[in-house]
């Protein structure tokens, strides 16, 4: 398998087990591949005709804006922005760094991962007279849309 036309999946011999452990083609309307990273995976076996959809790659953050992942991933990219339906980053941040680095605009919709909390009015509530607590297990980043000042951090 040709590593520099097939990627990085063929090098890790990611792409030739795929292949030869299934029966082609995989027919959908639309493939949605979590993870940019994954979509490069789904965008090759698409490529071999081992699968048959429209392709949808959702980029969540830490597959577009880690130097190492870009560097790795780059021809895969590349090929992934050419060739798939839809681009779907789950923030504005991530929009405007999947246009920089594939230098066009093609297909490129933000997707958010949750609700908007603008279609909801605020309501205090309690639980039996005392506030509701919620427990978010996640790192505290800007881009993780946490209020720092009003948060309690338990360690």
């Amino acid at each position: 398998m040709n590593v520099s036309k097939y990627g990085y999946y063929a090098k890790t011999l990611m792409l030739p087990y795929i292949l030869s452990k299934n029966k082609p083609p995989l027919e959908a309307d639309i493939i949605v591949s979590h993870f940019g990273t994954t979509a490069v995976l789904a965008n090759q076996l698409r490529k071999l005709g081992f699968t048959k959809g429209k392709l949808a790659a959702v980029f969540h953050g830490n597959d577009i804006s880690k130097t190492r992942t870009l560097d790795v991933f780059k021809d895969d990219y590349e090929n992934l922005f050419d060739n798939a339906e839809f681009i779907l980053p789950v923030s504005q941040l991530w929009a405007n760094k999947i246009k920089a680095v594939s230098g066009h605009e093609k297909n490129i919709h933000v997707v958010r991962m949750g609700i908007s909390v603008d279609k909801f009015s605020f309501r205090p509530r309690s639980v039996l007279g005392n506030p509701i607590r919620l427990l978010s297990i996640a790192r505290l980043t800007e881009k993780k849309g946490y209020q720092l000042p009003s948060l309690h951090v338990l360690f």
